[in-house]
């Protein structure tokens, strides 16, 4: 077992103990020695009186040891006046030879308890010394013993010497014994407080990890129910209405309130894409001035209707083409400047673009109430808000800038803020200036135009399946539904389509195992292209689709651009 280093609490309870013990020590030698000195005047005894006059005045420099905060100096203080006082009687008085030897043997126990290891190595090397000078001494006869009757000094010495010996064996196992559980026991109680800080840190996560729940929901209830209340009232009023005008305006804001609640799914799906670290980002060589104009031109009707000025500065530095991810440029920069729209109620939006060494800086400037210092190093935390009032003067997930930075991050790239408040705040996104050559006129001519397909749609819902066929209709496309992956299977090897929808959660047979069989048919049907359709937007969904044996893969709901980007990928028709 390995013993554990004392913890830095034990070693200030150990600094204590010893302090404690000095004292003991430093009084019992004040008051013994005041004894004898109380008791050689009483019967008269000059010499013992001399004797123990210098070891009482040992407790001088003892009392200022404990003053200097020195507990080990003041036991060997102590130790040593024995020492000094045991080895004069041993050499002189035969009387009380035995007494001042005992204290000769003891000295180690002593040393080793108030001293510790160092303190038992130099009182038994002290009192050995002692020991064998006085053996010497009486063996050569320098010391004349005049109790006849009294046997020898030297053997009695030698008995002493192997009592020491003893004694200093006994006191270096204790010792050892009780550093090992000393240890141990400073082990456990430092694995119990580690055990308690980790419970504690736990229990801290979990009330934040409620808390953060509780403000998801909460938020989550405000922002889902407000454009699902535009959808419903829409709806139910078109129905209602007879004016063709009125219907357009209504329809209008069916749209609008379905894209707003599409938004904010949208947010929380990357944000378990956040949670899970597997944001997808692609490079491609993309014209950046048309993604920013592109993406201001959505919010310049948000602007003209709050009266606000949302001007777009692209500098001359900036590349044509560079290499990058135009969808999450694009949702990062509306993240940005939507907020930038939202938290201004008078003078506008500035968004100026420009090239400074190797980053591209698109920097938004607004007008707006800006943010209090201390809630900037939060801002991008989930959830987050400047502000966070129960009863918000603006809305939104709280998601926004959180996965914002995140995606910033993934690019390579970063976001930095700036405010004062009450004054406009300003957001910078950075992004790694990789200048490219721009597609050539023949490379986009090569391109296969979107052609006639025959297409199967699959799906267990009837609504999406209606709403898949009618939009597939529209742009010209022949479709067909079923709503089984048994039925999409038989309807493929005995049919001729250039496409299949699959959607992947589907009971019984599921879209991955239809695709699956699918695949083991004629080499005809293994090239159909299967798209795979899935509300699971996490990457392992994905991954899984390809893994299945499907060519491509999207989420739900379907989007009107994201549906055309797989039409126009596909190679064309099959006959």
């Amino acid at each position: 077992m390995t013993v554990q280093p004392a913890s830095p609490d034990h070693r200030a309870d150990d600094l204590e103990f010893r302090s404690r013990g000095a004292k003991v020590l430093l009084s019992i030698l004040a008051l013994g020695d005041l004894t004898l000195i109380l008791s050689s005047i009483a019967i008269g005894n000059h010499r013992a009186l001399m004797g123990q006059i210098p070891a009482l005045l040992m407790v001088i420099p003892g009392i200022w040891f404990i003053r200097k905060g020195r507990p080990e100096w003041t036991s060997h203080t102590v130790l040593f006046s024995v020492w000094a006082a045991s080895t004069g009687l041993a050499s002189t008085g035969p009387g009380v030879f035995g007494a001042a030897t005992d204290l000769l043997v003891i000295l180690p126990l002593l040393g080793g308890l108030f001293c510790r290891m160092r303190g038992l190595v130099i009182w038994s090397v002290m009192g050995a010394a002692s020991l064998t000078a006085i053996y010497l001494t009486h063996r050569s006869g320098l010391i004349v013993d005049p109790t006849a009757q009294l046997p020898s000094f030297a053997p009695r010495t030698l008995t002493f010497m192997v009592m020491l010996a003893m004694v200093t064996a006994t006191t270096v196992t204790f010792l050892r014994m009780h550093a090992t559980a000393v240890n141990r026991l400073v082990a456990s109680l430092s694995r119990l407080a580690a055990e308690n800080q980790e419970r504690q840190r736990a229990e801290v996560s979990a009330r934040v990890a409620a808390e953060t729940q509780a403000r998801f929901l909460a938020t989550m209830s405000h922002e889902l129910r407000s454009p699902l209340n535009g959808v419903i009232c829409a709806a139910r009023l078109i129905d209602d209405s007879r004016s063709p005008q009125q219907q357009a305006q209504l329809v209008g804001t069916l749209v609008d309130s379905a894209e707003g609640l599409l938004a904010l799914i949208s947010d929380i799906l990357d944000y378990s894409r956040l949670e899970q670290d597997s944001f997808d980002v692609e490079e491609l060589p993309i014209d950046l001035r048309q993604v920013v104009e592109r993406t201001t031109m959505g919010l310049r009707l948000l602007a003209d209707q709050r009266d606000l000025r949302l001007t777009v500065d692209i500098k001359d530095d900036v590349p044509k083409t560079i290499s990058g991810d135009p969808r999450r440029i694009a949702q990062v920069l509306f993240n940005i400047v939507g907020n930038a729209l939202k938290f201004t109620e008078k003078g506008g939006v500035e968004v100026v673009v420009r090239r400074v060494d190797d980053t591209l800086e698109l920097k938004v400037t607004d007008t707006g109430i800006g943010i209090p210092a201390n809630q900037i190093e939060h801002l991008f935390n989930p959830f987050t808000q400047a502000d966070a009032s129960t009863n918000r003067r603006f809305g939104g997930s709280g998601l926004g800038l959180a996965i914002s930075q995140r995606l910033a991050l993934t690019m390579g790239g970063d976001i930095r803020v700036s405010s004062s408040l009450h004054q406009g705040s300003v957001f910078t996104l950075l992004l790694p200036c990789n200048e490219v050559e721009a597609p050539s006129l023949a490379e986009i001519a090569a391109s296969p135009p979107v052609t006639r397909l025959s297409i199967l749609v699959v799906d267990d819902n009837i609504v999406n399946r209606s709403l898949q066929t009618m939009l597939l209709e529209k742009w010209g496309h022949v479709p067909m539904s079923v709503d089984g992956g048994g039925e999409a299977v038989a309807a493929v090897l005995s049919g001729d389509f250039d496409m299949v929808l699959m959607d992947c959660q589907m009971p019984g047979v599921d879209g991955y195992m239809a695709t699956q069989l699918i695949r083991s048919g004629t080499s005809k049907q293994r090239s159909t292209w299967i798209v795979g359709l899935s509300a699971d937007a996490r990457l392992e969904a994905r991954r899984q689709a390809l893994a299945a044996g499907m060519d491509d893969f999207i989420t739900k709901p379907l989007r009107p651009e994201d549906f055309k980007g797989v039409l126009e990928r596909h190679p064309g028709p099959s006959r």
